[in-house]
């Protein structure tokens, strides 16, 4: 109800004030004349029974909503209708930005062509493209993280075999890589993929390593040395750091020019721009690289070789070393595992460039005895 009255007050004289119940409390304004009073009076009315015929329309549980969030605005100092707005612009601006998973993968992929290798971006662009088919128009935002992690947990090989962990982590760094790039381009709030842990290899596959060829024996390695230096000699400065000094074929060895071989100080330069993780690094010759190296030195043989691969391939051919009889990144495995035996795993880590244990038992480290690191590198040229 509101009502008009007549009050006297200190001062002398009299007022007229408004009397209004809102929401179970009195409150009273005060007026010098009955007019504007009663024009108060008429527009407070005139609200009440617009706002509450709206209000009366509501369900019961639409009212209470209200209430709380009357409240709860009220105590953090922000109205409703200052929460309706943030809210609303919020999504809208969401819509504005918002973009099919094909989009954003095709964007993605324009600016990392610039920024990364080669390699990495060609195995980046093969996973993304995989994650998008079927998908393609899917708007971004929509994507989850149960579609991410089934997407990776469904993968199979072409031979129908599911994806093993080391392919489903390979995947899931690609897809974080296109998630956060997202997230940093403001066309997400959050990645769908960053609460997604590393996948752990089963038993079966730990089994599986534990009996497959990880690394070349000290006669293969003989073997293999003797034969390129006999029959493609060119080869042998690449194979060579390689196989004793543990640097990546195509990022570190390929790129690797005799000046930066000193053979006084024994030490090897790895650029920072060669590097897999742009850290420069100097790697130390043990005494049959450093024999081996100045050989290959004098006998001017070059570290660019054309046709590299094929030749490769062709001289491991000719002595049965091809196939499941050469181990993924032979050279490089075999190097951190004999060396871990004779120097152990800080100095190990140093020489391949990783930042964590966690990569270099993964990925790089097969179970040899002392006496057989101490073989590897004392074979000579």
């Amino acid at each position: 109800m509101i009502n008009v009255s007549k009050v006297k007050v200190k001062e002398g004289g009299t007022r007229y004030v408004v009397n209004v119940r809102i929401n179970g409390r009195r409150k009273r304004k005060y007026f010098a004349t009955k007019k504007e009073a009663d024009n108060e009076a008429s527009r407070l009315d005139r609200e009440r029974r617009a706002h509450g015929d709206q209000f009366a329309s509501l369900g019961e549980v639409e009212r209470a909503e209200l209430v709380v969030a009357f409240h709860i605005g009220q105590k953090h100092g922000f109205s409703v209708i200052d929460a309706v707005k943030a809210f609303r612009e919020k999504a809208e601006l969401r819509e504005a930005r918002r973009v099919s998973i094909g989009d954003a993968i095709r964007r993605c992929l324009r600016e990392k062509s610039s920024s990364i290798k080669i390699s990495s971006y060609e195995n980046l662009s093969g996973a993304l493209e995989r994650f998008g088919e079927g998908r393609w128009s899917t708007p971004l935002d929509e994507i989850t993280r149960s579609d991410v992690y089934e997407w990776i947990v469904a993968g199979q090989r072409a031979d129908g075999e599911p994806w093993k962990s080391p392919t489903r982590n390979g995947y899931l760094v690609n897809l974080k890589t296109l998630f956060n790039w997202c997230v940093a381009e403001g066309l997400l709030d959050d990645s769908p993929a960053a609460n997604i842990r590393k996948f752990k290899p089963s038993d079966d596959e730990i089994a599986g390593w534990e009996n497959e060829n990880q690394i070349l024996s000290v006669e293969q390695m003989d073997t293999l040395l003797n034969h390129f230096k006999d029959n493609d000699p060119d080869l042998l400065p690449r194979i060579l750091l390689g196989a004793f000094a543990g640097l990546r074929p195509e990022r570190e060895a390929a790129l690797m020019s005799w000046g930066s071989i000193n053979f006084d100080d024994r030490e090897i330069f790895v650029s920072g721009a060669h590097a897999k993780d742009r850290q420069r690094r100097y790697v130390p010759m043990t005494d049959n690289l450093h024999d081996w190296l100045l050989w290959a030195y004098n006998e001017k043989l070059p570290f660019e070789v054309d046709g590299w691969e094929d030749r490769w391939q062709d001289g491991r051919r000719a002595i049965g070393m091809i196939g499941e009889s050469w181990p993924h990144d032979g050279l490089r495995k075999s190097f951190a595992s004999y060396y871990m035996a004779v120097n152990g795993e800080d100095a190990t880590r140093a020489i391949l460039g990783h930042g964590s244990f966690d990569m270099l038992f993964k990925h790089y480290r097969s179970t040899v005895r002392c006496a057989e690191g101490e073989k590897y590198f004392g074979i000579g040229c």
